[in-house]
């Protein structure tokens, strides 16, 4: 009556472990998906910084042309011109290092959520190793008690006492 309530145990125990390992296979994918959408909001977010930079680039232009245009002279030429110059060159590389900001972060999200699935599919492997290292072990001992005792005694053998010892067979001609 115990061996086979020693059985169930372990093929609960085993189904307990592939159960688990697809748990945390679950929770990987869950996290894996969280890290895409973390990674998306902050590349929205340095696009709207990079926009925004856009913004106060083009004010600070137009602030430049009315004030040209205002003292009588070019807007767009001179003292005014060189000053949007300045505005665009420095406007134009914060524009592109929040672009690449925001490039970097989507890039890193999609790089944690392959680790994340990754790690996901190997905990479930181990869950389903587990299970079967299990089984595997219990088979083995319910195996080991219906077989004969190993022990140090002889078991139908004749005693001669000696040693045995081969010759080689070589062929002489």
């Amino acid at each position: 009556m115990a061996l086979p309530v020693a059985i169930a145990l372990t093929v609960i125990s085993a189904a307990g472990s592939i159960k688990a390992g697809q748990d945390r296979n679950k929770m990987y994918q869950m996290q894996a998906k969280q890290a895409e959408v973390e990674s998306d909001r902050r590349a929205v977010q340095y696009e709207l910084q990079a926009n925004d930079i856009l913004r106060r680039t083009n004010q600070a232009n137009a602030a430049v042309v009315a004030r040209g245009f205002a003292g009588g002279t070019q807007g767009f030429e001179g003292s005014a011109g060189l000053i949007q110059q300045v505005n665009n060159t420095r406007g134009g590389k914060e524009f592109m290092f929040a672009l690449q900001n925001a490039d970097m972060a989507q890039r890193g999200g999609l790089i944690q959520a392959s680790l994340y699935r990754g790690a996901g599919q190997i905990a479930e492997q181990a869950g389903y190793f587990d299970a079967a290292g299990k089984l595997g072990s219990a088979g083995f001992q319910f195996a080991k008690m219906g077989s004969a005792p190993s022990g140090g005694g002889s078991s139908g053998s004749s005693g001669g006492g000696g040693t045995m010892q081969s010759t080689p067979n070589f062929a002489t001609a």
